[in-house]
This record gives structure tokens, sequence and C-alpha cells, in this order.
């Protein structure tokens, strides 16, 4: 049998499209929850491929930072 992971997740919603009056045309609403935050969703915004692309990097950095291990407390083992 297996098991299905508790471990708490993080979760980041794009939701993108088109608006042809404005130049660049691309909008994209950013939605994280997760993250130590208090379950509260932080929402931005975005309108190039480039800061999406960005938004995505760092969030998932900012993932593999928070879980890394790191040094114990002093009397801590």
């Amino acid at each position: 049998m297996s098991t299905i992971n508790t471990e708490p997740a993080d979760l980041m919603i794009l939701r993108a499209w088109i608006e042809p009056q404005h130049k660049p045309p691309l909008r994209v609403r950013i939605i994280q929850l997760g993250g130590g935050d208090g379950g509260l969703p932080v929402t931005s915004a975005a309108a190039t491929i480039d800061d999406v692309c960005s938004a995505v990097r760092t969030w998932l950095e900012q993932l593999l930072t928070r879980d890394k291990p790191g040094p114990q407390p002093p009397g801590c083992r």
C-alpha cells in the first residue's frame, strides 16, 4: 500500500488572458498559497512572459530555501 505525502505544500495559480487594448496585451494574475504566511493568499500581477517566469522562479527558489535544513539552535540535537 502506498502512502500519501502529508507534508505541507505550496500552491501557485496563474490566470492569464489577453487585453488587446493594452500594450503589452498579456495580463496574468498570480495567486500564491502556503509558505508560512498563515494561509492567506498573496496576489500579484504581471504583463510580460519574463515577469511571469521571474515570479515562478522566485517562488520555487523560496520553496527550496525554506525547506533546507538549517543549523540547529544550541542545545538541540
